[in-house]
């Protein structure tokens, strides 16, 4: 207090033994007389107000603080697709030959079986086929199990040779596959050696 009456504030220590509890020892605490009450609502109030703001402030940031949840934008990176060509094969198409057959002369008899057979069988029976020598003479073949042969200077003068050039074995064991056999075709290249495919047939209902 002011001895003169006006307001006075002011600051004392707290002794040991004050209020009646245990010491307190090096605490100062401030002392409001009556004169500054007014003073002191008004300060209240300003600190209420600074408070109020400071806690407004701390709710609007809230949302950036370290201790909140933390919003993760999720990732739009596309990754590029790969895309894999197959080349396609180029197809190289071949015009067809033309198979047009034309006569270009009168119709000639070869083989007259009335008249040329060596026997009764001797019947042209696989496909014609035909092949040169080193003399350059023509030999052609139809054949039965009793293979014979036509032969000539060429394909236009060709007669019937009744010597067999193969004849069929006849084995009645059908495992050595050499029963009833035809020259079904003939490879060479010299003309001299001649190499055949023969057919075989097993006609086990003559047996």
């Amino acid at each position: 207090m002011d001895p003169n009456g006006g307001a006075q504030t002011g600051q004392r220590p707290i002794q040991d033994g004050d209020r009646g509890g245990p010491s307190v020892p090096h605490i100062t605490v401030g002392v409001r007389t009556r004169a500054d009450h007014g003073y002191g609502r008004a300060m209240s109030r300003v600190v209420l107000l600074a408070f109020a703001a400071v806690l407004l402030a701390a709710c609007a940031g809230g949302g950036s603080e370290s201790g909140d949840p933390t919003t993760t934008t999720p990732d739009t990176t596309t990754t590029p697709s790969t895309t894999t060509t197959t080349a396609t094969p180029t197809t190289t198409t071949t015009p067809p030959l033309d198979g047009t057959l034309t006569v270009v002369g009168p119709e000639e008899i070869v083989f007259d079986w009335t008249t040329d057979r060596c026997e009764d069988i001797d019947i042209p029976d696989l496909p014609a086929r035909a092949f040169r020598n080193d003399q350059g003479d023509v030999s052609l073949i139809s054949t039965h199990p009793v293979n014979r042969r036509f032969f000539g200077p060429n394909l236009g003068e060709i007669e019937r040779i009744c010597d067999p050039i193969f004849e069929s074995t006849f084995d009645p064991d059908p495992a050595r596959f050499t029963d009833a056999e035809w020259i079904a075709s003939l490879y060479t290249e010299d003309g001299v050696k001649v190499n055949g495919l023969v057919h075989n047939e097993y006609q086990g209902w003559e047996r």
